[in-house]
């Protein structure tokens, strides 16, 4: 699969403890990898720039991502998955690398996998100034794509509603992209065993 765009930065949002899970979410196995390693894998098929935010084990998780893998840690994890938007971004507009915009996964979507990333990649090359959310039954969602102009407000993000509610503020600025795969995020023990009968390459 080509790299649709080397200007997008992809930021993994694994800095969560899993209290629901009961045991450290982005380590299970999944496949021949991990949770974690499973996104990651998927999100480099589409980018030559992913990072990971860590917060909670963060020691631990980073024993089984390869030594090359950028990672970011974020201090204020506890607050919520806005914390881990804000210091993700941050962080990318510190490199030296040319980015025109930040996409957003979570570590614990492993049925999204490297073509539902590459259809938003492709919008947002036929909507550059917009943001680029996956449809869900109510509102837009993660994965999405925040052009520059969002980096700002990106920035400024708390709590835990990540960025629901600056999705839910832009309206018509949204283009919205059709899952390809399933949108379940593996909260508990039932979500994660469940997913794993279903779970398939979606490469």
């Amino acid at each position: 699969m080509p790299k649709a765009d080397t200007h997008v930065h992809l930021l993994i949002l694994a800095a969560g403890a899993s209290r629901r899970m009961g045991q450290i979410k982005q380590l299970l196995p999944w496949g021949k990898h991990t949770l974690l390693e499973q996104a990651l894998t998927e999100a480099q098929k589409v980018s030559n720039q992913v990072s990971v935010v860590l917060g909670a084990h963060a020691e631990k998780i980073k024993t089984v991502l390869p030594p090359q893998v950028q990672t970011i840690f974020n201090p204020a994890w506890q607050q919520g998955m806005g914390t881990s938007i804000a210091v993700g971004v941050r962080y990318v507009l510190k490199q030296k690398s040319a980015v025109n915009a930040v996409l957003v996964l979570l570590g614990d979507q492993p049925l999204l996998g490297a073509t539902h990333l590459n259809q938003l990649l492709v919008a947002h090359q036929q909507h550059p100034d917009r943001i680029i959310a996956t449809a869900y039954p109510k509102n837009p969602g993660v994965p999405a794509l925040f052009p520059a102009n969002y980096f700002g407000r990106l920035q400024q993000l708390n709590g835990d509603q990540g960025a629901r509610k600056l999705l839910q503020h832009a309206g018509q600025s949204v283009v919205q992209v059709a899952a390809v795969g399933d949108l379940k995020d593996l909260d508990t023990w039932e979500d994660y065993c469940s997913s794993r009968s279903v779970g398939g390459d979606f490469s």
